[in-house]
């Protein structure tokens, strides 16, 4: 049996229609990937969180899709331990004393507690991440909404 290869995406959002495959060749920025990846890094800037925050709060945007407080709480923990792992890969102080040439003891110091820093990140966002997939998955097998607060 034929697959119908009109249908786009057969179900998988990560797979290309044919026709978004002829269009990408020879274009590695229309690479769907390589173009999620680098937005999803900038997203995570805290410049630019601080700019999205400010552009939300002026125009008022307000989500489609309620969420609960302990997801709010999760996503927006997610999003801070990305921030401080960027905060601490592009440290100003080992990256100044870097490209003004020191070397030794002082440079490794600085790489470590920047390293220190960008890792503490990684560690909260990653904890806070297996929280939050915990909590979306108990509430798809108890077909509740993601709330999680005890009514008394």
């Amino acid at each position: 049996m034929r697959e119908n290869v009109t249908s786009g995406t057969h179900g998988n959002p990560d797979e290309a229609s044919p026709a978004e495959v002829e269009t990408a060749q020879g274009d590695p920025m229309a690479l769907p990937g390589v173009e999620a990846a680098i937005f999803g890094i900038a997203n995570y800037c805290p410049v630019t969180l601080v700019g999205t925050k400010v552009i939300e709060t002026v125009c008022g945007d307000e989500r489609s899709v309620p969420i609960s407080n302990a997801e709010r709480v999760l996503r927006s923990n997610v999003r801070l331990g990305y921030g401080i792992a960027l905060a601490g890969f592009f440290c100003p102080i080992f990256w100044i004393s870097y490209l003004a040439g020191v070397t030794g003891v002082e440079l490794r110091w600085h790489a470590a507690a920047s390293g220190l820093i960008a890792f503490s990140g990684l560690l909260l966002a990653g904890w806070n991440r297996h929280h939050l997939g915990r909590l979306r998955h108990a509430a798809e097998l108890s077909g509740r909404p993601i709330d999680h607060r005890r009514k008394r």
